[in-house]
């Protein structure tokens, strides 16, 4: 598997600076704690931010937390676009894990 190539879901992502968003946030340049607080405090002492129960990685912020009304619409409207444009996404999304999905 050739590790530097644009992955095909980045096709998907038609405004620019959320490619460049999404690119930060799966190569973990981002300010989650999971990455932020890192190695200073213990990866099960990351709390999330916002709900302060789950581990703040990328899985969580992004499929997972619902701490934060603003993320949540957030990542309704994103799973929403990726089914329309995806749509075999949903039943994948319904059927597996938040972490197996990603």
């Amino acid at each position: 598997m050739c590790i530097m190539t644009l992955r095909p879901y980045l096709y998907i992502i038609m405004v620019p600076k959320h490619c460049h968003a999404f690119t930060h946030f799966i190569a973990s340049a981002h300010a989650l704690s999971v990455e932020h607080l890192c190695p200073h405090i213990p990866h099960d002492w990351r709390l999330c931010c916002f709900c302060h129960s789950g581990i703040e990685d990328e899985c969580h912020a992004l499929l997972m937390c619902n701490g934060s009304c603003t993320l949540v619409y957030l990542c309704c409207c994103f799973l929403e676009d990726l089914f329309d444009k995806v749509p075999s996404l949903r039943t994948s999304y319904l059927s597996i894990s938040s972490l197996d999905f990603l």
